[in-house]
């Protein structure tokens, strides 16, 4: 074999190794891009993943029920307060959605304030919590609501804490027959409420209370879904 011979057949093997080398390298940044979250559709063993989390004497009632041919969880508060809350650990880098389809039962009747104590009241919630635990005095919350008696787009914090955003993404009661279906990049809204990016998504959670107004509302909830996509990386 000669001289020219040997250096292109080096040449055309370790151009092979290279591609081999470079494609190994892709599917393992691929892998490390994966989403990260969960897609909760309410059936099996749903109640092993969701913890109950009671804020008043007396709780919300949550169960399964079938709305065709589909499970849907119902939520139903008379005069109580209770959340459902499904532990995660992921970094909120990237691109974060949460999504999620509810139906309104029955609407709170009462004129209220929610601005104030006494009227933080909501047919449903979906929080997405950072940086603690669902209540802790120093995790903080984004907290999408159905409000009858505010325009959608409304954002305010809690009458509660300063570290929970009151997010207003449905409410008119008219549409209680409807399934309705949001999805909001949490992670816009962080940045836009609280002035920086989160640190780390600690946990979703669900809540239709009534304890302050003392009156009645019944929400249903359907594939519930975080989305976290770390930043692609640049070539």
């Amino acid at each position: 074999m000669t001289h020219i011979t040997r250096l292109a057949c080096s040449l055309i093997l370790g151009l092979f190794i290279c591609q081999g080398a470079h494609a190994s390298l892709a599917g393992g940044i691929t892998g490390l891009l994966q989403a990260t979250g969960f897609i909760e559709e309410f059936d099996g063993d749903w109640s092993v993943r969701w913890v109950e989390e009671r804020l008043a004497a007396s709780p919300t009632s949550y169960g399964v029920v079938d709305d065709g041919d589909e499970s849907v969880l119902r939520a139903e508060s008379q005069g109580g307060a209770a959340a459902l809350v499904r532990r995660v650990r992921i970094p909120a880098s990237g691109r974060g959605r949460i999504a999620w389809r509810w139906r309104l039962g029955q609407s709170i009747a009462a004129a209220r304030d929610h601005e104030e104590r006494g009227g933080d009241d909501y047919s449903g919630r979906v929080f997405v919590i950072f940086d603690g635990d669902f209540g802790d005095s120093d995790a903080r919350a984004l907290c999408y609501v159905w409000a009858e008696h505010l325009p959608i787009g409304s954002v305010f914090p809690s009458p509660y804490s300063d570290r929970v955003a009151m997010v207003v993404v449905a409410g008119s009661p008219s549409r209680g027959d409807e399934w309705i279906s949001v999805q909001r990049d949490f992670i816009a809204d962080y940045l836009a409420f609280f002035g920086e990016s989160p640190g780390v998504v600690t946990g979703v959670a669900i809540l239709v209370d009534t304890d302050n107004t003392d009156s009645e509302a019944t929400m249903f909830f359907d594939r519930v879904e975080l989305d976290i996509r770390p930043q692609t990386l640049a070539h």
